[in-house]
């Protein structure tokens, strides 16, 4: 999903799966809610599905004693937060999972591990699939259902606060592309309140935090849960595009370690020229350009 130059994201610095999650999605769309009428009911019934993700940096580790190099997911280089919507299943945004090279989920003090099993990056919207997680599902609802002026509750970890909850009103609908708007919203959000759940006053999910506008008072943006289901489908087309990309970027890019090996550099050159038309936001290419 794009964002301009003054809207920030909210981060604190196998298809046999995608069957299991789209029956999962299907079924927690039509969940019954129950009706909440104050803060204390929204944060009782929806922080036990909060979740916050934590975000890991790959480091390499040599053991002279065998000689051998490991690769490990070490240290903590962001944060974000994720909610349940089904047994083992936690949604939260792209910008969070792709901050870094692995991902795992703190709840109620446990540290789980997770992987990433459907991306919809162009929505800002990924589905985690975390071992042992005892959570409860959310209530899902619709953004379609809100009005402007409608009472909403933001419930994440922003800077790492675990189930911190905010209120605030819906200040506008934003479209952005094809599908529902996004959600702007005053409920305060922060640092680290990335993917945490935007929450009607009937204490069922609409939306997902994911940005603010740095220089505005509360112009913060939520993307809207009517998303979910069609993040099967689009992140089979998204991962399908990639490979594709990926087969097309490959030969290119041997083509430009071959000049680079033989000093061939107006060669090199080109073929960097060539890999940077195709893929113009990928760094590998300009290197080569002198950028």
């Amino acid at each position: 999903m794009p964002w301009n130059d003054e809207q920030r994201p909210l981060v604190s610095v196998n298809w046999g799966r995608t069957l299991i999650a789209s029956a999962l999605i299907t079924s927690v769309l039509f969940s019954s809610a129950l009706l909440a009428e104050t803060a204390e009911d929204v944060f009782a019934a929806a922080s036990p599905s909060i979740v916050t993700v934590e975000v890991q940096q790959s480091v390499r580790k040599y053991n002279p004693k065998t000689g051998t190099t490991l690769t490990l997911l070490d240290n903590e280089v962001a944060s974000g937060s994720g909610v349940t919507i089904g047994a083992g299943q936690v949604i939260t945004n792209c910008h969070v999972t792709l901050s870094g090279d692995g991902v795992r989920v703190r709840y109620r003090q446990a540290e789980l591990d997770a992987s990433v099993v459907l991306e919809d990056r162009e929505r800002d919207l990924c589905l985690i699939e975390v071992e042992k997680l005892d959570a409860p599902p959310v209530r899902i609802g619709s953004s379609l259902d809100l009005a402007i002026g409608a009472t909403v509750y933001a419930i994440g970890s922003p800077m790492g606060l675990d189930l911190t909850i905010s209120n605030g009103i819906v200040s506008g609908f934003r479209k952005e592309g094809s599908g529902a708007p996004l959600i702007q919203f005053t409920a305060p959000i922060s640092q680290g309140s990335s993917g945490g759940g935007v929450f009607n006053s009937k204490g069922e999910l609409v939306g997902l935090s994911t940005s603010a506008i740095d220089d505005g008072q509360n112009l913060n943006f939520a993307i809207p849960i009517d998303w979910l289901k069609d993040l099967p489908k689009r992140s089979r087309q998204q991962e399908a595009a990639l490979q594709a990309l990926e087969e097309k970027l490959e030969p290119i890019w041997l083509h430009i370690l071959a000049a680079k090996y033989a000093e061939d550099w107006d060669s090199a050159i080109r073929w960097a020229q060539q890999y940077t038309k195709i893929a113009p936001d990928r760094a590998q290419g300009w290197g080569y350009l002198g950028h």
